[in-house]
């Protein structure tokens, strides 16, 4: 699926919608202290990794969106072309049931009741019916994304407009292929990263 239309698919989800004291310290077992002390190191390195990973693909990410930005300005073409795929996506939305403007209010008003104090005073069963019913819209919501992304018609338009947006951006500077690669391989790092750190932070410490 295209990087660009993922992105252009979460912004139009965003519009609608985790001491003991020193005597019992001598207690312990003295086996476990290496074991705990290895386990935080081994969490503090890889949080550092990421902070260093995540900084880098900040960098680039801004360096693409200026290239970007700028080809964008100064090439008629390509405005047209993301017109169209704009105009093009969000008319197979609607074909493919994605909900109104006062739907998607309906749903923030049913998100804001979950997330606020009185959603604790409810009695239960309300509740959980007004939780499985938001849950049932978003996945409506995401689902009729999902389907204008694989549409055949806004493949070929996402195609025609990546095409033209990396010989704009190219034009502008040489190296946008460059970064782009490059930032592809930063968020692969980054995704392993923090599924290493997820693992060490659920390995139970003994």
């Amino acid at each position: 699926m295209s990087k660009y239309l993922l992105w252009m698919m979460g912004i139009m989800a965003g519009s609608c919608v985790v001491a003991a004291g020193p005597a019992s310290a001598q207690m312990q077992p003295q086996a476990a202290q290496p074991q705990q002390s290895e386990a935080a190191s081994r969490r503090i390195q890889l949080m550092d990794e990421i902070n260093t990973v995540q900084e880098r693909a900040s960098e680039l990410q801004q360096q693409i969106d200026t290239i970007a930005r700028q080809a964008q300005e100064q090439n008629p073409e390509m405005q047209q072309l993301h017109a169209d795929l704009m105009a093009l996506y969000e008319k197979k939305l609607a074909e493919y049931g994605y909900p109104s403007e006062a739907e998607i209010q309906k749903l923030r008003d049913m998100q804001q009741r979950l997330q606020t104090p009185e959603a604790g005073e409810m009695d239960e069963a309300e509740r959980q019916q007004l939780t499985q019913q938001f849950n049932a819209e978003v996945a409506k919501l995401q689902q009729s994304q999902e389907s204008a992304l694989m549409d055949a018609a806004v493949q070929a338009a996402q195609q025609a407009f990546e095409q033209a947006r990396s010989k704009a951006m190219s034009e502008v500077n040489p190296e946008a292929q460059t970064l782009e690669r490059e930032f592809q391989t930063v968020q692969n790092k980054l995704e392993q990263l923090r599924q290493q750190l997820q693992q060490v932070l659920q390995t139970p410490q003994q």
